[in-house]
């Protein structure tokens, strides 16, 4: 039976849900283009944006894949954003 995520798990995931939403938003491709590029049933991204379904590691890359973004971007800006975060944690 699945389990749901700790919320440590879930604090990681969710900027990465943001930025990968920001990046289907960016592109060209409607979601449902996307979904059927990737054999998804019609709904799936909805679901995995709203933590319905479980994002993986498969998710993103396919997602990133389809849409012509670089992983690279993604993560560099997440990494940024972590930092961005960290340091007015420390200065408040």
């Amino acid at each position: 039976m699945p389990t749901e995520p700790s919320r440590d798990v879930q604090d990681e995931v969710q900027p990465m849900l943001e930025a990968l939403r920001r990046e289907v938003e960016r592109s060209l491709l409607s979601r449902a283009e996307i979904e059927q590029a990737l054999a998804m049933p019609a709904g799936t991204l909805d679901d995995l944006f709203t933590g319905k379904v479980e994002l993986g590691v498969a998710h993103v890359f396919g997602i990133l894949r389809v849409i012509g973004a670089a992983p690279w971007d993604l993560f560099l800006g997440l990494q940024r954003a972590t930092v961005a975060r960290q340091y007015r944690a420390a200065s408040a």
